[in-house]
């Protein structure tokens, strides 16, 4: 991941749409230390061997920084390995790739593809039109390989709203066994009332821009049909019922969408930087939540 410069411009085979740019697993190539590519609708694969896995695309378009500043991609790596990715970027300023105009990401594999959100506003280089980017999406020892995927790769403005993916969701109190499979949270329930999960977000939710809430829950048969959902404002110390919306959906063991308006709340205001969710008011005595596609929109 040192050679920046050297190994030349991503080519960025990139469909813009309205403050939008999508990368197809199609659009992937190897730059280098990988090989075996093998691509399906869902993801890019190959085999990383060697300490500068570098992937490159096929085309670029160049696009508006501020317009496109929310980046979103899931990557699949071996279970129980921990890699770095590093995702470089220029700009109409300075059309070379550095390290200042970069970011990095630990990745430890779960063998699922995991959805990632990074903000890119405020960071270094992220202004103005860029005109190439570069995705190192592992680093590996001589000598050792690892299989990695990359799947979903979008850049986004706020417009479109900020998911809170499933491996930002940890668990508060009141459950059991918390997991996640694939893009879904999941936990037992063990007949406490006020189960809680808490989200580590990727970054602070501007209330006056996004407003509303939705995500798709599974109760288990034997739980209360109404939940919960919390937030902490930058000068607030601990959830609290001030900051608290409640929310039912049937208690029987399918998904059902959940949305909340936060836009007549006049407690949902400032920077947002804490949710909790407490997925029932009281849990079943056995059984299971899963809840998914977690997002904060307009």
């Amino acid at each position: 991941m040192k050679k920046a410069c050297m190994l030349g411009i991503v080519s960025l085979a990139a469909v813009q749409l309205t403050a939008e740019v999508i990368v197809t697993p199609a659009d992937w190539k190897i730059g280098r230390d990988a090989k075996d590519p093998v691509v399906t609708e869902e993801s890019f694969s190959a085999t990383a061997n060697g300490p500068d896995t570098i992937l490159t695309l096929k085309s670029f378009q160049p696009f508006p920084a501020a317009e496109n500043d929310l980046l979103t991609f899931s990557m699949r790596f071996p279970k129980g390995k921990k890699t770095t990715l590093q995702f470089f970027w220029m700009n109409d300023r300075d059309r070379k790739l550095s390290e200042a105009k970069s970011l990095r990401r630990t990745i430890v594999g779960t063998g699922e593809l995991e959805t990632c959100v990074i903000p890119l506003a405020g960071r270094t280089g992220w202004e103005g039109t860029i005109t190439g980017l570069r995705l190192d999406p592992a680093a590996l020892p001589k000598g050792t390989e690892a299989e990695f995927s990359i799947g979903e790769f979008k850049l986004t403005g706020l417009a479109g709203g900020l998911p809170i993916p499933a491996a930002c969701w940890f668990r508060g109190s009141n459950y059991a066994n918390h997991r996640i499979e694939g893009d879904t949270v999941t936990g037992d329930y063990t007949g406490k009332n006020d189960p809680q999960t808490l989200a580590n977000l990727p970054c602070p939710i501007p209330a006056d821009r996004l407003k509303s809430v939705s995500f798709e829950l599974s109760l288990p048969k034997g739980a209360s049909s109404s939940g919960q959902l919390f937030w902490c404002s930058e000068n607030q110390k601990a959830f609290n019922e001030k900051n608290a919306v409640r929310y039912r959906i049937p208690a029987d063991g399918e998904f059902h969408e959940v949305r909340i308006d936060l836009s007549g709340n006049p407690n949902w205001s400032g920077n947002i930087v804490g949710l909790r969710l407490d997925t029932a008011d009281k849990s079943a005595p056995a059984g299971q939540f899963r809840f998914r596609n977690f997002t904060v929109k307009q």
